[in-house]
């Protein structure tokens, strides 16, 4: 049985586990190696997206990093609960990027979040309300389209006010990334490893507290090779909990967008913002099943 079939399988496999009678020292040996393992299995692709500071994107179907949506002639762009327009984020054009499994290998695929002091997040958000995730199979009937036309933004991600009128040409790298300590399943698998061995006593508490400062030390060595920028594909990455252990979000596991500190953006106080598809949803390009998230520190 691997961990992630003992962690998230029936409670009993779990409770017999706890009541073995091992070698302390020889179990915590035996746990720090299998969490490298889990990290090794967890390890997946991503394209990180890096906006270039000096091309200015004119492309309708373009890759890019703010500036205006290609949008379908004549059509209304999303506004937000409060009638103000929404920030449109970027939009990754499929064709231009690295081929990604499960992902699409064409159209145009937008991000739009609301005006207010919390972008409309609900923490999470969920049903597109109080923000967008748009996808076009073609850029045909599309143009450039001005989603503010002269109204006065109050609340913004972007630090660079130019960046709703001139957006960035987005070039693309293909990455492995790495699970973190954040992540839900590795959470788990070291709450489990307190329950198991708080079973034998207080006084090995300060020898597991050692062993598993060298996993979480182990697990922010590995995240610290992702991208700190835009991407999709690869794991989601929050600055507080991951949203995702709350046990009716777990089948979100495939990353459309993380929005991280790249050029001139900011979530909140250092934060982080990600968009979360189901695989599902994703083969079935059903980007309206998005649940959309941000924190910060």
């Amino acid at each position: 049985m691997n961990l992630l079939e003992l962690l998230f399988g029936k409670s009993a496999k779990l409770q017999d586990t706890l009541d073995k009678d091992i070698d302390l020292q020889e179990a915590l040996d035996k746990d720090i190696e299998s969490a490298k393992a889990l990290a090794r299995e967890m390890a997946v692709p991503a394209v990180e997206c890096i906006p270039q500071p000096d091309r200015i994107s004119t492309r309708i179907d373009e890759s890019r990093f703010g500036g205006w949506p290609a949008w379908p002639k004549g059509s209304g762009l999303p506004v937000g609960a409060n009638k103000n327009p929404m920030i449109f984020l970027a939009q990754i054009n499929f064709a231009d990027a690295p081929p990604l499994a499960g992902y699409p290998d064409t159209g145009l695929l937008q991000f739009f979040v609301s005006d207010d002091d919390l972008f409309g997040c609900e923490f999470p958000s969920k049903n597109q309300e109080g923000f967008r995730t748009v996808f076009h199979t073609s850029s045909d009937g599309l143009e450039l389209s001005d989603p503010y036309k002269g109204a006065q933004l109050e609340f913004s991600p972007f630090q660079d006010e130019d960046l709703h009128a001139n957006g960035l040409v987005i070039e693309f790298e293909e990455r492995i990334a790495q699970p973190s300590g954040e992540d839900y399943r590795i959470a788990k698998l070291t709450d489990f490893w307190w329950k198991k061995y708080e079973r034998r006593g207080h006084s090995i508490a300060a020898k597991v507290v050692e062993r598993l400062h060298s996993v979480d030390t182990f697990f922010e060595d590995l995240a610290g090779q992702n991208s700190a920028g835009m991407y999709f594909g690869g794991h989601p990455r929050f600055t507080q909990q991951d949203i995702r252990s709350n046990d009716k979000l777990t089948e979100y596991t495939c990353v459309i967008m993380q929005f991280g500190m790249p050029y001139k953006m900011m979530w909140g106080d250092a934060g982080e913002a990600c968009f979360l598809i189901t695989e599902a949803d994703l083969r079935a390009r059903r980007f309206e099943n998005v649940i959309f998230n941000w924190d910060c520190s």
